[in-house]
């Protein structure tokens, strides 16, 4: 469990670093000034705090009340999951939206 949000995480910084090398494009300007990417800055700092309360879930799985932190780690690990799908469409489409203007 550890090693899937720290693997996200990774996956989730290397997509603001792409986002951010297109940053001067006419595209990716109309789309901050529209206010959308307001939208998906905070669907991804929510998606960083997903990760992180993950994480610290997934040590107390070592704890004897395992069963408890595995239900909700299993749960969150889903909510994180489709956040990240959503987050590296959105990246993907504004990457290749941005390269054609």
């Amino acid at each position: 469990m550890a090693t899937f949000n720290f693997t996200m995480m990774t996956l989730l910084a290397a997509a603001v670093v792409i986002i951010l090398s297109i940053g001067g494009s006419r595209f990716y300007e109309g789309y901050k000034d529209e206010g959308y990417f307001n939208v998906i800055v905070g669907l991804y700092f929510y998606a960083l705090i997903c990760l992180v309360v993950n994480f610290f879930l997934s040590l107390l799985m070592l704890s004897d009340r395992a069963e408890l932190f595995l239900g909700f780690s299993m749960a969150l690990c889903v909510n994180s999951m489709i956040h990240v799908l959503v987050l590296i469409y959105s990246f993907i489409r504004i990457h290749n939206k941005s390269s054609t203007y």
